[in-house]
């Protein structure tokens, strides 16, 4: 019984470090926040915007998680960096995703 859990650990560790970069990922619940650019500006910006989609098991989904959105609700023309913010519970029974726009 053992000897399989641990083949099963180690195939989960090596599978994980050969996908390259990926966000983590919890089963039961996670929220990170992700930077969608490589390079950020010397300022991002006085004011910010959010937009965000939600799907509940598979099967409904709704929203609008655009750049544009997130731009107009903050009142943003120029952006200067965009962030992304995923929220799960229960792997795949809720999950949120939210564009944060940051600019002038």
């Amino acid at each position: 019984m053992f000897k399989y859990l641990n083949i099963l650990f180690l195939l989960v560790l090596l599978s994980s470090c050969a996908s390259g970069y990926v966000e983590p990922v919890g089963i039961f619940y996670s929220e990170v926040t992700l930077n969608k650019e490589i390079k950020p500006p010397a300022s991002i910006g006085s004011r910010y915007g959010e937009a965000c989609a939600t799907s509940i098991m598979g099967v409904y989904a709704s929203g609008d998680a655009s750049i544009r959105t997130a731009a107009a609700s903050g009142g943003i023309r120029m952006i200067m960096a965009v962030d992304y913010k995923k929220t799960s519970i229960m792997w795949i029974g809720y999950q949120k995703i939210c564009t944060i726009v940051y600019g002038e």
